[in-house]
C-alpha cells in the first residue's frame, strides 16, 4: 500500500515575470495534499522539512511555495547577503533538500513539470 504524490505543474510562457511557476502550482498542489491527510502527517512532515532545510533558510522555499508556510509556518527572513551564482547554488541546494525532505520510500513525491 503506496501513499505516493502525483503533482505538475506547466511552465506559462505568459508569465516570465513568474519564474518557477511551475514549481509553484506542483508545490502548492503538493502541500495542499499533505495537509489533506491530517495533523499528524502534516507535523511529521514539518519536522523533516525544518530539519533538512533549516529554519534560516526556510523562507526562501516559503518564497516560491507559499502554501509551505500552512505547512513549516512562518520562517524567519534569511540574513546572509549573497551575490550572483552563491543565490542560485543556494536556491538550487535548499530546492533538492526540500524536495528530499518530503520524498521517502514510503511516500514517493512524483513530479512532473510540462513545457521546460
Amino acid at each position: 500500500d503506496c501513499h505516493g504524490y502525483f503533482v505538475d505543474g506547466k511552465f506559462d510562457q505568459m508569465q516570465k515575470a513568474r519564474p518557477y511557476s511551475a514549481f509553484r502550482t506542483a508545490f502548492g498542489d503538493l502541500c495542499e495534499m499533505i495537509l489533506a491527510r491530517g495533523d499528524e502527517t502534516t507535523s511529521m512532515i514539518s519536522n523533516s522539512i525544518i530539519r533538512a532545510v533549516g529554519k534560516s533558510v526556510g523562507s526562501i522555499t516559503s518564497e516560491i511555495i507559499p502554501n509551505l508556510v500552512k505547512i513549516i509556518g512562518p520562517q524567519p527572513p534569511d540574513s546572509t547577503n549573497l551575490v550572483g551564482h552563491e543565490v542560485k547554488n543556494r536556491f538550487d541546494y535548499v530546492m533538492q533538500t526540500f524536495v528530499s525532505a518530503i520524498s521517502q520510500p514510503e511516500h514517493p513525491v512524483v513530479i512532473f513539470l510540462d513545457d521546460l
